[in-house]
């Protein structure tokens, strides 16, 4: 994620993400609202929640976390719905995308089809 969208996260969820985000900007609006809620969840539970390792591995978002205290499962369910998204949406645009692979470097990603072939994927088999 760019540094100014990462900027943006840090200034409105202060220590929920202290290494950064580590995405695509096309996902920004889904690790927002994911943002939301679990900062929604930890203040009705009274924890405080870091996630500690937000990325994009294989496709989707990939989230670690951590809490203060004991965590509801509800957390875990906002951070899976959030995965589920992003395997939906291209993480350069946003916009509706499909699992694609790089047959050079094997890299995968979720991408629109015009940002596959402009960055020379191709849409992949799913795993």
């Amino acid at each position: 994620m760019n540094d100014e969208n990462n900027q943006k996260l840090a200034l409105e969820f202060p220590g929920l993400f202290p290494y950064g985000v580590w995405c695509g900007d096309g996902w920004f609006d889904i690790v927002r609202d994911m943002a939301v809620e679990v900062t929604r969840i930890a203040q009705r539970e009274g924890i405080q929640v870091r996630l500690t390792t937000v990325e994009q591995k294989y496709g989707s978002l990939r989230v670690v976390w951590d809490s203060d205290g004991q965590p509801p499962d509800d957390i875990q369910a906002v951070i899976d719905a959030a995965r589920d998204h992003s395997a939906q949406r291209c993480e350069e645009t946003g916009r509706p995308g499909t699992l694609c692979v790089n047959n050079q470097s094997g890299w995968y990603a979720t991408l629109a089809p015009d940002v596959a072939v402009a960055k020379g994927f191709q849409p992949a088999d799913e795993p």
